[in-house]
C-alpha cells in the first residue's frame, strides 16, 4: 500500500519516517488546500526517488516512486507552498 505523508496547509511539515522498501510515497495535505509547488531541496528528486507525479508544479497530491534505498540520517528536506493565503509555505524532512 502506498505511503502517504500528510502535511499541514499552514506550514511546518515536520519529520516523517518511511520504511526502506520500494513504494510510492504520496505527499498530500489535510484536504483544505492544494500544493502550488512541492520540491525536495536542494535536489529534486533526491537519490532513490523517481517518477514525480505531477512532473512539476503542485496539485492535491505530489508523489514519487521510492526505490527503498537508505536515506541519510539527516534525511531529505522538502519545501512546499500551498494556496492557503496566510503562512501557506512549509518545510519538512523525510527519513528512514
Amino acid at each position: 500500500m502506498p505511503a502517504r505523508i500528510n502535511v499541514p496547509c499552514s506550514g511546518n511539515g515536520g519529520t516523517h519516517t518511511v520504511v526502506k522498501i520500494p513504494d510510492k510515497i504520496t505527499f498530500g495535505t489535510s484536504g483544505n488546500c492544494t500544493f502550488i509547488s512541492f520540491q525536495f531541496v536542494p535536489v529534486d528528486p533526491p537519490p532513490g526517488f523517481l517518477n514525480r507525479q505531477p512532473a512539476s508544479g503542485g496539485g492535491a497530491t505530489v508523489s514519487y516512486d521510492y526505490d527503498g534505498s537508505a536515506i541519510p540520517d539527516t534525511g531529505y528536506e522538502f519545501s512546499y507552498v500551498t494556496n492557503t493565503p496566510i503562512a501557506g509555505n512549509g518545510t519538512g524532512v523525510i527519513k528512514n
